[in-house]
């Protein structure tokens, strides 16, 4: 049988551990018990935003209280939100003077996040089987593009981005927005279809090339550009397309396929538009070039008409002497034939031979200037032909100058607005209710007053 037990011992006071230690025994139990980066699955719920991102992970049976610093935030370019069922990585933190356990995240994926990058490896290679990746079958922009279409939101600051350099760079070349989402569930279908649009019409508008744009954001903001469907829309487009969508390190579908990539909405106009002061320099330069080779030409053609003219020259003194040299042979045979002949004879003989040798040199004289003619008829037509052809070029590229020339736009119907002082209005800020305006058009100027600015 069993004694009866005896009451438990109480701990003496020294060995009692103070709440440091215990602390510390928790914390190395935490090190020693977990990896350095743990693994959380969870639904995200009490998102506080100060410094640092502060939330709860949960689920059914637990919560864990969670902070990701500022920094690494900005990183990931995630908006935390409640409800997000998440995986977060980092390291479970044991903070004593509270004593209070803390998960420190570093990174954070929405769940499915690894199966969608799958997905997109998988339609990469495709795509590349089927050489929409390939250099070689990218189209070549236009270099004086008309008109371009601009595949983005109204709302974006990629559009004005775009319109501004344009402006900038080569202010005759026209913008067609063809206003889309840019993220979301509807954003891809908008998209594709706003593409073709832009490619249907494109020979009724005038449209040379498609830029399809957006500014930077999340991996999820920026994957309904990684659609098969928008790429196959991209390269069935019959213009041109460039893509600059997000940031520089930003990488998607689209881009892949596009004729060009950009790296901002700005780079994008500036491979759209030719600079035009760099044209005016090429014009000043190719009538430069234009002038030396019409006065090439002209020595040129001069320098062969003397050389013909000497030799021409050379020959008709040759077969002169020539005859000369015969004749004076003549004249010595008829002064020994003299003593045989009778005056008469002789004279009549003489008379022929003069006439003979006048026709002779009359043919070969005729013979050389109707050839100096036909040459000279030669030279002029091909110089006209060459000043001609020489003159459409430089009228050709006095056109496009003009069309980039405040003058140019003015005529197209475009007008210049500017306050009664001449200063251009550049934006609606810069003017105020009740002041004039002053609108310039191509044929005179219209005063008026303003009611409203927005």
């Amino acid at each position: 049988m069993r004694g009866p037990e005896k009451p438990a011992q109480e701990q003496p006071e020294n060995d009692a551990l103070t709440v440091s230690q215990l602390a510390g025994r928790i914390e190395r139990a935490i090190e020693v018990g977990l990896p350095a980066q743990v693994s959380v699955q969870g639904e995200i719920s009490g998102v506080r935003v100060r410094t640092h991102t502060y939330f709860d992970l949960k689920d059914e049976k637990a919560a864990l209280s969670c902070v990701m610093f500022r920094s690494k935030v900005q990183r990931s370019r995630r908006v935390i939100e409640d409800g997000q069922h998440v995986v977060v990585l980092g390291q479970v933190t044991y903070y004593a003077k509270q004593g209070r356990v803390s998960f420190v995240v570093d990174s954070i994926q929405p769940v499915g996040r690894g199966m969608r990058e799958a997905q997109l490896r998988a339609l990469c290679d495709e795509l590349r089987s089927l050489g929409w990746f390939d250099e070689s079958q990218k189209r070549t922009l236009p270099v004086f593009p008309r008109n371009i279409a601009v595949v983005t939101s109204h709302s974006a600051a990629a559009l004005a981005d775009v319109r501004v350099t344009l402006n900038k760079r080569c202010p005759a070349i026209g913008v067609y927005l063809f206003d889309t989402l840019v993220q979301g569930e509807r954003a891809s279908e908008q998209i594709i279809g706003q593409i073709r649009h832009a490619s249907s019409r494109a020979d009724e508008l005038g449209i040379d090339a498609i830029l399809v744009t957006r500014g930077g954001g999340s991996a999820d903001d920026l994957w309904c550009f990684n659609d098969r469907e928008v790429a196959r829309a991209i390269v069935e487009a019959g213009v041109p397309v460039v893509a600059a969508i997000g940031h520089e390190t930003d990488g998607t579908i689209a881009e892949l396929v596009a004729d060009r990539r950009a790296a901002t909405p700005t780079q994008a106009a500036m491979l759209l538009s030719p600079d035009r002061d760099a044209l005016t320099d090429q014009i000043g330069f190719l009538n430069k070039r234009l002038e030396s080779q019409v006065a090439h030409h002209l020595d040129w053609e001069h320098r062969r008409i003397n050389t013909f003219v000497d030799r021409m020259h050379s020959c008709i003194y040759a077969t002169v002497h020539t005859r000369s040299l015969r004749c004076a042979k003549l004249e010595s045979r008829l002064h020994q034939a003299h003593k045989r002949s009778s005056p008469e004879a002789i004279g009549e003989r003489i008379g022929r031979l003069e006439m003979r040798m006048e026709l002779v040199v009359e043919h070969h004289i005729g013979d050389a200037v109707s050839d100096c003619r036909t040459l000279a008829h030669r030279l002029e037509s091909r110089m006209r032909s060459i000043l001609v052809r020489e003159a459409r070029r430089v009228e050709s590229l006095e056109q496009r100058l003009h069309q980039s020339s405040v003058a140019g736009l003015l005529a197209r119907g475009f007008s210049l607005t500017t306050d009664t002082s001449g200063r251009i209005v550049r934006s609606s800020d810069k003017v105020h209710v009740g002041e004039q305006i002053v609108s310039v058009l191509a044929d005179g100027q219209i005063t008026s007053t303003v009611n409203k600015a927005e």
